[in-house]
């Protein structure tokens, strides 16, 4: 497969001032502030939080308690076959 090369942007990219007397802004300059994107979220009430941290909790649970019973027959399992 043939590569195909990248073209350059006509801007500099560079920190130095640009020939025209303007210094050139960075890419990061572009980005949005973090307090800025914090007012654009919409945060869940508690009526919404209450049943789905319930959810997680359950969730949870019931992975944790399968995976440990899960080890603890894998382990049986190696115990009466090696030992």
């Amino acid at each position: 497969m043939a590569r195909t090369q990248r073209r350059r942007s006509a801007t500099p990219t560079s920190d130095a001032p640009a020939a025209s007397g303007e210094p050139s802004r960075r890419r990061r300059d572009n980005l949005p502030r973090p307090a800025a994107e914090l007012k654009k979220v919409t945060w869940p009430s508690w009526d919404e939080t209450r049943p789905l941290t319930i959810v997680v909790s359950i969730v949870a649970t019931v992975v944790g308690v399968s995976l440990g019973l899960i080890d603890l027959g894998f382990g049986w399992v190696i115990e009466k076959l090696l030992f």
